[in-house]
């Protein structure tokens, strides 16, 4: 899972871009209606960094 921000154009943007163009392997979700308990982020993470879920480990940034 691709947690991303829905409220940032600029975000949201590159992720449609990258759906149509490159083709993601995981599901984008905006972290706003991600449940962020289950991944053990808080809001201030998520609002900072895009984060990617996978296999129970989660990489931010750059990483992600």
């Amino acid at each position: 899972m691709l947690l991303y921000d829905g409220d940032c154009g600029f975000c949201a943007t590159c992720v449609e871009f990258a759906e149509r163009r490159i083709g993601l392997r995981a599901r984008p979700v905006p972290w706003q209606f991600a449940d962020l308990a289950e991944f053990g982020v808080t809001r201030e993470r998520v609002e900072h960094e895009v984060l990617w879920a996978e296999d129970g480990r989660l990489y931010g940034g750059a990483q992600a």
